[in-house]
């Protein structure tokens, strides 16, 4: 799943995050390489039923950093998340000092993981 802010794309759904970003944090366009633009870098991990426990991101600069769900469209209501769906999910500097906030569009990317996007 890419981040799209970085894009300059209004979210679908407005801002859904239970916080804004703080810290002087900026965001890569889709596809950058290292960031939470990159579709490689982020994962969500989801329980046996599809529900979403854990948005992680691997970061260039900081290695794994963990994410927290702000807000999950499922788009097709079949209460799992699949491709297509829209994710609202913040992470947070390892030292806590800078907040950025993200939104994207689950993908599949790894049919032998389903739950893995």
């Amino acid at each position: 799943m890419s981040c799209k802010v970085g894009d300059n794309v209004r979210p679908p759904y407005g801002f859904k995050w239970d916080e804004v970003e703080y810290g002087g944090v900026s965001h890569s366009p889709s596809g950058t390489s290292g960031t939470c633009a990159d579709a490689t870098a982020n994962r969500i991990i989801t329980n046996d039923s599809g529900v979403i426990v854990s948005i992680d991101e691997h970061n260039s600069q900081q290695g794994w950093i963990s994410g927290d769900l702000d807000e999950w469209f499922d788009v097709n209501g079949n209460k799992v998340c699949d491709p297509g769906d829209v994710i609202y999910w913040h992470t947070n500097s390892n030292d806590g000092t800078r907040r950025w906030n993200h939104w994207g569009y689950a993908v599949a990317t790894d049919s032998s993981h389903p739950n893995h996007s």
